[in-house]
């Protein structure tokens, strides 16, 4: 028998105050995982390839995650469970939603000014495929707000022949590049928290695979979110950063640490309140800032914004909703060979827009081509109502 003795007493541990929302949370949980069921269900064969949808809510002033949720469906089992973890370890490219982020980095780096106007028709380079928008024979005429609104990728592509070198791009002709305009581009991404670490207060966080061969080609796909990868997280954390007049705040869990309660079950007295962590002010004209805010907005709420079907009723119309949305082509690769084409949704969004009190991102990875459901923008918009449902009821209790 060994004898043993209390080296020190054990005492109760602090107790914890978490900035999630349980009510708000078991509503986003409910919501992600209907809304993955629903978009399979329309397509079963188109959405094959589709196991995950991911969003998350923050306060984008704080940081504060007010909820987080990922739903997935195993194909071998045929069965869907949660998986919260994917909105910060799992890396997608996500299409247009970036293109705020390109938007102020050609406005800031001078190769575009405030107004400046490109005429959206595909993009020709000798010995590469057609690069266009997503109307076939072009836009027309679209300035910097425009190009946000309709999700111009030509402007993008614009910006990016520029950054690149390529002031007179011709059809069919070889353009100027110049390969550090790819680490340009990613540092001004990195402002954002695209592809960097967030910082959240969670033991680890994945930032995204960076692109490999920096080509022309390359840095117009990264321009429209076509190239890197990155997780939810990180793009909340970048419309964050511009809902909030760029300053770019750390995202965290922990709200509150208390001393324990004497007794019963309610916690303590304060010991510490975690604070805004400001990262970094992102170096760029508050006049262009206001711009991509315009943009985002005209995004939600103009008539032929590219998500202005999803919040063009009430009760959204009063939520004054600034959004951008995005697609990303996938394609999926089983035992080394080409197995299907599928695209990526997402959608990023924050409200008010002059006073924002939620940021959100959705991502929806490997969806069918083509297959007409709304699966981010069904998220997005129940995902506002169920919070701004909750604050109306807050008030009159």
């Amino acid at each position: 028998m060994i004898d043993t003795s209390a080296v020190v007493k054990g005492e109760r541990g602090k107790d914890l105050v978490l900035t999630i929302d349980m009510v708000f949370q078991k509503q986003l949980d409910s919501i992600v995982m209907e809304e993955l069921k629903a978009t399979k269900n329309h397509s079963p064969y188109l959405n094959r390839y589709l196991e995950d949808a991911m969003a998350i809510a923050v306060k984008p002033k704080t940081g504060e995650i007010l909820a987080m949720s990922g739903a997935h469906y195993d194909r071998k089992k045929q069965k869907y469970e949660n998986a919260d973890y994917k909105v910060m370890y799992d890396t997608h490219q996500p299409g247009s939603v970036v293109k705020g982020a390109t938007i102020l980095t050609g406005l800031q780096s001078g190769v575009i000014q405030p107004g400046t106007t490109f005429y959206d028709e595909p993009v020709k380079i000798a010995g590469t495929p057609a690069k266009k928008s997503w109307k076939p024979y072009g836009l027309g005429t679209v300035n910097d707000i425009q190009a946000l609104k309709v999700s111009s990728n030509v402007y993008m592509f614009y910006i990016a022949m520029r950054m690149g070198g390529e002031y007179h791009y011709q059809p069919n002709k070889k353009i100027s590049f110049q390969p550090e305009a790819v680490t340009d581009m990613r540092h001004s991404f990195s402002q954002f928290g695209l592809g960097v670490q967030t910082g959240v207060d969670f033991p680890y966080e994945a930032i995204g695979y960076r692109g490999e061969h920096p080509k022309a080609g390359n840095l117009l796909d990264f321009a429209i979110g076509n190239y890197d990868t990155f997780t939810t997280l990180q793009l909340a954390q970048y419309v964050s950063t511009i809902a909030n007049d760029g300053y770019r705040v750390r995202p965290h869990f922990l709200k509150e640490v208390r001393e324990p309660a004497a007794e019963g079950n309610e916690p303590g007295p304060m010991r510490r309140s975690i604070p805004a962590d400001i990262l970094n002010k992102i170096q760029m004209d508050d006049k262009y800032i206001k711009r991509v805010q315009e943009g985002f907005r005209q995004v939600a709420q103009a008539p032929d914004g590219t998500a202005n079907k999803y919040f063009n009723t009430k009760p959204y119309t009063s939520y004054n909703i600034a959004a951008k949305t995005g697609t990303a082509e996938s394609e999926i690769y089983e035992n080394g060979k080409k197995a299907a084409d599928t695209e990526n949704h997402s959608l990023v969004a924050y409200a008010p827009m002059d006073d924002p009190e939620i940021a959100i991102a959705v991502l929806v990875p490997n969806s069918g081509v083509g297959m007409g459901y709304p699966d981010n923008g069904n998220i997005a918009k129940r995902t506002l109502k169920a919070y701004f449902d909750l604050q109306e009821s807050s008030s009159k209790n």
